[in-house]
């Protein structure tokens, strides 16, 4: 065996949230189908780690510049919102725009993250299980290659 002067030690954080914390499930990516023209509505879930007494409002962006592979304004409509849970309410959608073509081309990636709540506390990535505060949007092709043959 190998011997080493030093010991990698992970440190498991025990202690819990002192209020509600907002974030995506911990299925990180998702995906949606493109189609062929206009747009498409592809709603995502975000969740609060328990109920709350009073109105929670979580923050989001859809399309973080420089990560995933999709144009913003070309594949998806880049804006930013936000999500007002009632009091109880404990799961909520983002509505995510995609817009369709007719081009064949490969899968791509968007990235929507929240950026702040009012009443809640956004997740510390992978503090409670595998909950993030970002997800993963995959937009699927759902065209052919075209053929053309010349003559």
């Amino acid at each position: 065996g190998s011997r080493n002067s030093w010991v990698v030690l992970d440190i498991d954080n025990d202690d819990s949230a002192s209020t509600v914390t907002a974030g995506f499930p911990s299925n990180n990516t998702s995906s949606a189908t493109e189609g062929n023209s206009g747009t498409t509505i592809k709603p995502v879930v975000v969740e609060l780690s328990g109920p709350s007494a009073d109105p929670v409002t979580v923050y989001y962006a859809v399309g973080q510049p420089g990560y995933g592979t999709a144009t913003a304004g070309e594949d998806f409509l880049a804006e930013s919102g936000s999500v007002v849970f009632a009091p109880g309410q404990t799961q909520a959608t983002l509505p995510v725009t995609i817009y369709g073509d007719t081009e064949y081309e490969a899968q791509e990636r968007l990235y929507i993250t929240l950026t702040g709540a009012t009443g809640a506390q956004i997740v510390e990535d992978q503090a409670e299980g595998s909950r993030n505060s970002w997800v993963v949007l995959d937009i699927d092709n759902d065209d052919s290659a075209s053929v053309s043959v010349s003559l």
